[in-house]
């Protein structure tokens, strides 16, 4: 008995080293360079996403930088810093990792892991996704872009004094605002109450649940214990909940209302839930309740973080690069193009926004789209027979079934795409480049997902992030001198302040840029 004792404490013990030992120098990744405590365990991954996403970022950079464009960064995980192999890695009939399931946990169109599979998903929904269907909201935009104003002069701009705020904080709000709006049909009133509503953006944006998107394992357990539950108070659970009762509350008016719904949608738009379930497949099949609350869940937190991480590097980059402010300002003050900006809502149009007329304000917005990019990684798994990657005369075997990935911002910070400068603000590298180099931007732009999986909620963000900054820049001035561009310790949106001040109701916002503390 002692013996058979000692035996299983020999095998508990002696299993994860075992198990470790086997990743580092016989797994079929064990020779792709990387940190040995990477090969051993996925909880290096979710360590380095506690620390802080804007840091993992950094902590990938430097990787690269010791071990090449190819990184193992996990078990069974590979990071690529190659924009000419996006192609390679995001092909058509690439699935994606285990890492959607388990991050979001909920299914739908972005958690798809079967590209065949998306594919049939992806045209459930694209139309209400498309431009011309995007277009009736702007109306609804405009409002919460008008009440984000309000708000932000009467709570910061106090007569004869300043007050600092988290600007992107505030982003969030008008983004969460107008997502919810246009998905459920009401804001929750984020803006309004001027606060993050039940902790439903922190639940989502907070690093520990991040963290566990990067280990299957506890991620499993968290979900199998029930941590977020529908009678939540705060946090995930309420957003289950209450997005429960609205659809409850939707197919009960639709039916109530239009009896023949089932045989034949209504001819309106209500909202984004309204038009999944006015779906009707080529078989006359629907889009259940719970799909639909799903594919709302997603636009609503996949979509306001897209946004917020735009808006608010621009803002704070405009402001403090030299020169780009005040050319900014001659742009938009040109007799010609103030006509344009004028609009009885008192937001410009997206159609102006857009425009060619406005080169400086698009290329500004191009740059803070690239210098904000985000880090999160968008696995692959690589295919039966595995996948070749050419670097620096050579190539590089990925085996079947490992997961391979490349972020947004580990390409639009490679030199060798974008130059030397490749870390700094600078709006007039898109005015400067010849027709062949802006292709090639293009081609390797990874802001927005890559190949047949691009954002489906592009035009949302796109209409929202133009209109947004431009009332930002239309609207405002700054007391702010020249000074050098962003650092890119502070390109992480949470670690900056502004000032805001006002003489007068008509008198424009005076904003400044300070560094939290």
């Amino acid at each position: 008995m002692a013996t058979l004792s000692l035996i299983s404490l020999l095998l508990l013990l002696g299993t994860p080293v075992l198990v470790v030992l086997y990743r580092i120098f016989f797994h079929k990744l064990s020779g792709i360079p990387g940190p040995k405590l990477a090969a051993a365990t996925n909880l290096h991954q979710a360590l380095q996403y506690v620390v802080g996403r804007w840091e993992e970022s950094e902590y990938q950079i430097k990787l690269h930088k010791k071990y090449g464009p190819i990184v193992r960064y996990g078990p069974n995980t590979v990071i690529v810093n190659l924009p000419h192999e996006l192609p390679t890695i995001y092909h058509r009939r690439a699935d994606k990792s285990e890492w959607y399931s388990v991050r979001f946990g909920i299914p739908a169109v972005l958690t798809t892991l079967n590209h065949a599979d998306h594919m049939l998903a992806r045209r459930r929904i694209a139309q209400a996704y498309s431009m011309t269907a995007i277009k009736p909201f702007e109306e609804d935009i405009d409002e919460r872009i008008k009440e984000w104003q309000t708000e932000l002069e009467s709570r910061f701009c106090a007569a004869g004094g300043t007050q600092a705020l988290k600007f992107h904080e505030a982003i969030n709000f008008l983004a969460y605002d107008i997502v919810t709006e246009i998905a459920f049909g009401e804001s929750l009133g984020f803006v309004r109450k001027w606060s993050d509503h039940r902790r439903l953006i922190n639940s989502y944006e907070g690093s520990i649940p991040r963290a566990l998107g990067r280990t299957p394992l506890l991620s499993n357990i968290v979900r199998a214990l029930g941590i977020y539950r529908p009678t939540d108070k705060i946090g995930l659970g309420v957003l289950i909940a209450s997005v429960s009762s609205v659809f409850q509350l939707l197919l009960s008016f639709l039916f109530l209302m239009f009896p023949s719904f089932i045989t034949q949608p209504p001819d309106f738009e209500l909202t984004f839930g309204s038009r999944f379930l006015a779906w009707r497949g080529k078989d006359g099949s629907t889009m259940t309740a719970e799909e639909v609350k799903f594919e709302s869940i997603t636009a609503m937190v996949a979509g306001s973080r897209n946004i917020a991480e735009a808006i608010s590097p621009f803002v704070l980059n405009v402001l403090r690069a030299p020169g780009c402010y005040q050319r900014l300002r001659r742009e938009l003050e040109d007799g010609e193009i103030m006509g344009l900006l004028g609009s009885p809502t008192g937001v410009v149009p997206f159609e102006t926004a857009s425009s060619d007329r406005l080169p400086y304000f698009t290329a500004c917005l191009q740059e803070g789209m690239r210098i904000s990019a985000t880090p999160v990684q968008m696995p692959r798994v690589s295919p039966p027979g595995g996948m070749q990657l050419a670097h620096d005369g050579k190539t590089t075997f990925i085996p079947a079934g490992a997961a391979v990935s490349s972020s947004s911002r580990l390409i639009a910070l490679n030199e060798g795409l974008y130059g030397p400068d490749a870390r700094d603000f600078r709006p007039e590298r898109w005015l400067e480049a010849s027709a062949e180099t802006l292709k090639r931007w293009e081609t390797y732009n990874l802001r927005w997902g890559y190949g047949t999986r691009t954002c489906i909620g592009k035009h949302l963000a796109v209409m929202e992030i133009y209109k947004i900054c431009l009332q930002v820049s239309t609207t405002s001035t700054t007391n702010s001198t020249d000074g050098p561009g962003m650092p890119h310790e502070m390109h992480n949106p949470n670690q900056i302040l502004l000032t805001m001040s006002t003489k007068g109701t008509d008198a424009p916002l005076l904003l400044a840029v300070l560094p939290a503390v």
